[in-house]
């Protein structure tokens, strides 16, 4: 078992469909209320990293290898950030300018570029900003979102997924994003895993031990993963990625939707969280981190969504 950064992990899918209103209405479709993962494998969305979650976790072993390798497939076929770039691009009404936030080496860049965006920039703190993308219609900018030196109302949308866990002043992260938007345009926004939730810590080898980064120090993670035989060989690199101060903004969920209920000059279309099953916390390392005072609805807080409009 290897360790590494997971990407976003979806759950409730919303799915947007048009309207002949001003605002593009959102219809959420709950294949099988609290899991999500039959319903993603559905529809073949979700991470990349094909983890035995929600209902899965519960099927014999057997059956759940059956399960696995179609999952697999689909979301290979599919792609869960392609899926979140579709919708922002149809709320967008096929911009013409894109910035996306957290831009990594340019996957998603290249995405918008295929569906036929004249200009995307992209924004991150990484060295290689952009490296797997040039092309003469991408801009790269290192740096963070939260004190940007792009100028006012530039972009048609500003999109962000699995990024604003990891930014420290939410309130100024999206304030930015406001900002460098055009009136008209859209933010759009998903944080996931937020860090009070199972695995906020982005490692997948942890997988099966949920909210291990509450409940021990470093050292005592070291001790519990070598007894738990967690050991790829990059294990002390990890655990002292998990708890690098500089990675994670370690805010509670409440923080992200008060960031966007108190923006203002935008009409709010989206900005809600969703919460894991509850039978989760049954685990016995979820009784033990609500023996340690964490509150159940932080514990299960997993994942922000934001979208809004530009006034």
């Amino acid at each position: 078992m290897s360790c590494d950064v997971s990407s976003y992990r979806g759950v409730r899918l919303k799915l947007l469909i048009g309207s002949r209103s001003r605002y593009p209405g959102w219809k959420t479709l709950d294949l099988v209320a609290g899991h999500r993962d039959l319903a993603l494998a559905v529809l073949g969305v979700g991470n990349n990293m094909s983890r035995p979650r929600g209902l899965r976790a519960y099927l014999p072993a057997p059956m759940r290898a059956f399960v696995e390798a179609p999952v697999r497939r689909l979301r290979k076929f599919i792609g869960y950030n392609r899926l979140h770039i579709h919708q922002a691009w149809k709320l967008a009404r096929a911009p013409r300018t894109v910035l996306v936030v957290g831009a990594n080496v340019g996957d998603d860049c290249r995405r918008f570029a295929d569906l036929g965006a004249e200009e995307i920039h992209g924004i991150d703190v990484i060295e290689n900003v952009g490296a797997g993308f040039i092309d003469q219609r991408a801009v790269y900018h290192r740096g963070t979102i939260e004190a940007c030196d792009l100028a006012n109302n530039r972009f048609d949308l500003v999109f962000a997924t699995a990024t604003l866990e990891h930014v420290h002043d939410i309130d100024a992260g999206f304030a930015e994003m406001a900002r460098v938007a055009k009136p008209g345009g859209i933010l759009w926004s998903i944080a996931s895993p937020l860090w009070h939730s199972p695995y906020g810590h982005h490692m997948a080898c942890f997988e099966g031990h949920p909210w291990v980064h509450l409940l021990y120090d470093e050292d005592r993670l070291r001790d519990y993963a070598r007894q738990q035989g967690i050991e790829p060989p990059e294990i002390d690199q990890t655990i002292s990625y998990m708890f690098n101060p500089a990675p994670f903004n370690r805010r509670p969920a409440k923080d992200y939707t008060d960031a966007i209920a108190k923006l203002g000059g935008v009409y709010i279309i989206a900005n809600s969280l969703y919460r894991l099953d509850p039978r989760l916390l049954d685990h016995p390392l979820g009784q033990a981190v609500l023996a340690k005072g964490f509150a159940a609805d932080e514990l299960l807080a997993e994942t922000h969504y934001a979208a809004a409009r530009k006034l």
